[in-house]
């Protein structure tokens, strides 16, 4: 109908690794972590199959999609121990990875007064790295969820709130564990809209950090990522001049 339709599909992608990943010169960290290309990387083949339906109105959007994904000589990265002070970082090719999963997406606007924006994924993943040494096939189910909401408190008035969670995914040494952020916003209009007030708060609980965790017969270790993400910002703007509309 005019407001919804169906979507079935196939794809076959090639991605072919970039200059970095193919450099072979070490790049050094620092002297215990050092950081190489592998010269033999072959390009990954992803083969997409995907369901869709979507749904629009003037002011609701919902899109489902189940999906399932075949790929073959995946890109990983391997922690491979040199000595008893040093680790080599490096890029591999998985035998096969396959992952099948819905994918959300839903937009509403309510009245003039509050805007959604919701996406969610949800997917089991397998990876077989049989071939890099490590015996069998490791699964695991995971879910990623992005939010964003304008809300309107006044017309002048507007409060912007924008937030991440991702669960934990898998790699051939071990797993990325999860990850959230929140942030926020909030914005005052004055003189009839030709100033504004801004104010802005990045990352406000102080938790958007990268953790890995590699666990195998000959290595552990579990590394934490982490910058400055929370970020104040409070500004002020003011328009000048006549804007002139179209007739």
């Amino acid at each position: 109908s005019d407001k919804s339709e169906f979507q079935l599909s196939y794809s076959k992608r090639i991605n072919r690794p970039e200059g970095d990943e193919m450099n072979p010169f070490p790049e050094y960290d620092d002297p215990r972590f050092i950081e190489a290309g592998n010269p033999n990387l072959k390009p990954e083949q992803i083969h997409s199959i995907e369901l869709g339906y979507q749904y629009k109105s003037n002011k609701v959007t919902f899109v489902p999609t189940l999906y399932y994904k075949y790929t073959y000589d995946a890109f990983t990265e391997i922690s491979k121990y040199i000595n008893d002070t040093a680790l080599l970082t490096t890029f591999e090719n998985l035998s096969t990875q396959q992952s099948a999963g819905l994918e959300l997406i839903y937009s509403q606007q309510i009245k003039k007064i509050l805007t959604i924006n919701l996406s969610g994924n949800i997917f089991y993943d397998e990876i077989d790295a049989s071939n890099l040494g490590y015996a069998g096939k490791k699964s695991i189910i995971s879910e990623s969820v992005k939010l964003g909401t304008n809300i309107n408190i006044t017309p002048s008035t507007v409060l912007q709130l924008n937030a991440t969670y991702r669960s934990p995914t898998l790699t051939p040494q071990g797993k990325y564990l999860s990850s959230a952020v929140l942030s926020l916003g909030f914005r005052q209009d004055l003189f009839k809209k030709r100033a504004s007030l801004l104010l802005s708060v990045s990352d406000v609980f102080n938790s958007l950090r990268w953790t890995s965790e590699i666990d195998t017969p000959e290595l552990y270790q579990k590394t934490t990522g982490k910058r400055r993400s929370q970020i104040f910002y409070l500004g002020f703007t003011y328009k000048f001049g006549k804007t002139y509309k179209k007739a």
